[in-house]
């Protein structure tokens, strides 16, 4: 069972020092949930700009010859891993979580390195509770 309070636990801890907005989406790129320092964010363009940049790289990205299986030629769910945006005074980092979400952090004031191991911090903390849910569905 998805323990929900947990996961939108976990995202707002992530918030602070640099760390901006976390967002976390389906592998077709809708809204699964999200936090933010602003709790008028969700209502702006850019948050919405974002969820459908952050989807479409990301299906752009994971269904390229990168993520094929170069021995059987299969496509492979969980090859791509990340993907780094950066947008001058914004960074955004995207990774895959669950097996088939896609977890996105988006900082301000940050080295695009330190915004990575953030994402990838919060990744493996949702990555279990995630992961049973998320792959039952498909």
């Amino acid at each position: 069972m998805l323990d929900a309070a947990f996961i939108n636990s976990s995202m707002k801890n992530a918030l602070g020092n640099g760390v901006e907005a976390v967002i976390l989406l389906d592998e077709n790129g809708v809204l699964l949930s999200s936090a933010s320092l602003n709790p008028e964010y969700v209502w702006q363009k850019e948050h919405s700009m974002i969820v459908a940049a952050t989807g479409n790289v990301w299906r752009a990205c994971a269904h390229n010859d990168l993520t094929k299986n170069k021995i059987t030629n299969a496509a492979e769910a969980e090859a791509l891993e990340q993907v780094l945006i950066d947008f001058g005074e914004k960074k955004l980092c995207a990774m895959s979580v669950g097996g088939s979400a896609i977890l996105c952090m988006i900082g301000t004031e940050l080295e695009m390195g330190l915004l990575k191991l953030k994402t990838a911090s919060l990744q493996r903390r949702l990555d279990g509770h995630l992961r049973p849910v998320l792959l039952s569905f498909s």
